[in-house]
């Protein structure tokens, strides 16, 4: 939709119907909202606390270690997205891992 040669609010506002759609299929299908990949994991991080109460989370800071994560993640995908390339999100698991875990 943002490819097109329409005026740029027009871009915009298609982009938003197209989401509310695509949104409103996956809703009908499953019965729920499926949500932005990063504002999910953001969400399930904020209220878990069962990895450091587990000891498995070592670093200092749980929170910002924690905010962390999606923001990784985001810049992973932007840049298999930048390279056309799913192989840069390979060192998500290990980069998240040291982030977290310390080790």
């Amino acid at each position: 939709m943002l490819g097109t040669d329409a005026d740029p609010l027009r871009r915009l506002r298609g982009l938003f119907e197209q989401t509310e759609a695509g949104r409103r299929a996956v809703q009908e299908g499953c019965g729920t909202v499926s949500g932005c990949l990063f504002g999910n994991l953001a969400l399930e991080l904020s209220n878990h606390a069962e990895a450091r109460d587990r000891g498995d989370v070592t670093v200092s800071d749980p929170r910002e270690a924690a905010r962390a994560v999606p923001a990784q993640l985001e810049g992973q995908v932007m840049f298999a997205k930048l390279y056309n390339s799913p192989q840069r999100l390979s060192p998500l698991w290990d980069n998240c891992l040291l982030r977290v875990a310390g080790s």
